[in-house]
């Protein structure tokens, strides 16, 4: 599955730290600028990434030296950086950026890692900049969980005070083979309230 993302006339933010330097008249603007009515970038990748994975992302620029006219943009440079607000729990700083430059045709392609965590949507921030313009835009992931679990039991009807024998079975997500040595934290529930836990390895 494919995203597309559309940057002109998108509002410059402060994300990435980059700043926008706006001529102030057009004289003061470079001559021939190829991006002198605004910067664009299409933006190609699989929505769905397992965690701990890496997110390739497939890009071209266009700028406009005119209101009518889009060339392929060289020489663009767009910076990739998760959003640690959306990563989750007991995270305190996002990895490191992913930085990229646009070749003769404008095109780039983007490699950068998925942060490890649960499974939810995440935020890529992506800053397009050429020369005095900058553009930025959010786009949107779904981290999926690196490994699957799955849980049997013998008897789904119990009494107090039973035992009642329970399988985990965990899987790699992306493969299907079985993970061993895999902590699992198996807990009983009354309602919301937890009755016991214990935690378990699994085997080969």
């Amino acid at each position: 599955m494919l995203r597309y993302v559309r940057l002109r006339h998108a509002s410059l933010g402060v994300s990435l730290g980059l700043a926008a330097s706006i001529p102030s008249n057009a004289e003061a603007a470079p001559k021939n600028d190829p991006a002198e009515r605004g910067l664009d970038v299409f933006v190609h990748g699989a929505p769905n990434v397992i965690a701990g994975e890496t997110l390739s992302l497939d890009l071209k620029t266009y700028g406009f030296p005119s209101v009518t006219v889009a060339n392929p943009l060289p020489g663009a440079t767009v910076v990739a950086a998760w959003d640690p607000e959306t990563l989750g729990p007991n995270v305190s700083a996002a990895p490191s950026d992913a930085t990229v430059t646009t070749d003769a045709l404008g095109q780039a392609r983007l490699d950068i890692p998925v942060p490890s965590g649960d499974a939810r949507k995440i935020t890529l921030l992506l800053a397009l900049r050429h020369g005095e313009h900058t553009r930025t835009r959010k786009v949107e992931i779904n981290r999926m969980p690196k490994n699957l679990i799955e849980v049997k039991v013998a008897d789904s009807s119990v009494v107090p005070g039973s035992r009642v024998p329970t399988w985990v079975i965990v899987t790699d997500a992306r493969t299907g083979r079985a993970v061993s040595g895999a902590a699992v934290d198996v807990a009983l529930l009354e309602g919301d309230v937890e009755r016991t836990t214990e935690r378990v390895t699994t085997d080969a």
